[in-house]
C-alpha cells in the first residue's frame, strides 16, 4: 500500500497518568519521529485521561496534529439524539416510552437500530411501552434477571428455554452460571 496507518494504543505517557511505559530514550526517539514524521504513515495515538500539557510531545501534537477529545455522552444528550431520529423516522412515543426504549438500549448508540425496527412494526408511528416491550429485544440483564425469577419460582422449564435461547444467541453457559452466582 501506498499509505500505512500506525495506531498506539493506550498511550499514557502523554497523559497526567503518572505511571509510564516508554523510558526517556524512547520518548526521545518518538519525539524526533512528530518532528520529522513520514508522509506515507498516518499515525493515530488513543490516550485515555488528560494530555498532560507541560510535556514537549503533547505540545508538539497539539502543535501538527488533529486532536479528537472523545467523552461519554450524557444520558439528556443521547436522549434527545434518539428523540430527533425518531422524529426523523416519524415515530411518536406515547408517555414514557421513550424512557423505556432508552433503558431497555441501556443508552447505547449502537442500539439505535431499535427505532427502526419500531418504525418497520408500527406503521402509524405511535409508540407505547407495550410496543417497546414486544419489539424491543430484551438485554442480557433483562434475560438474568428474568432467569432468576423462573429459578425461585422453580419454573424449570421456562428457565431451562430461556437458558436455550440465550445460548442459541452466543452466551457462554460459565458466563450465565458466574452473572446467576453473583445474584444469590
Amino acid at each position: 500500500a501506498d499509505e500505512k496507518i500506525v495506531i498506539l494504543d493506550h498511550l499514557l505517557d502523554l497523559t497526567t497518568t503518572k505511571k509510564r511505559y516508554l523510558t526517556d530514550e524512547d520518548l526521545k526517539q518518538f519525539e524526533n519521529y512528530l518532528e520529522n514524521p513520514s508522509e506515507s504513515t498516518r499515525l493515530v495515538i488513543i490516550a485515555e485521561g488528560k494530555l498532560d500539557s507541560k510535556r514537549r510531545l503533547v505540545k508538539l501534537l497539539k502543535r501538527d496534529a488533529q486532536i479528537i477529545e472523545a467523552a461519554t455522552p450524557k444520558e439528556q444528550e443521547v436522549k434527545r439524539y434518539f428523540a430527533s431520529q425518531a422524529q426523523e423516522l416519524g415515530l411518536q412515543f406515547v408517555g414514557d416510552s421513550l424512557d423505556q426504549l432508552l433503558l431497555k438500549s441501556g443508552y447505547d448508540f449502537g442500539e439505535l437500530q431499535n427505532l427502526a425496527l419500531l418504525q418497520a412494526y408500527k406503521e402509524d408511528g405511535q409508540i407505547t411501552l407495550e410496543d417497546i416491550e414486544e419489539v424491543v429485544p430484551k438485554t442480557l440483564q433483562d434475560n438474568i434477571f428474568d432467569l432468576t425469577q423462573m429459578i425461585l419460582k422453580r419454573q424449570i422449564d421456562q428457565a431451562r428455554n430461556l437458558v436455550k435461547d440465550l445460548r442459541l444467541q452466543g452466551e457462554d453457559e460459565i458466563k450465565l452460571i458466574a452473572i446467576l452466582l453473583g445474584q444469590f
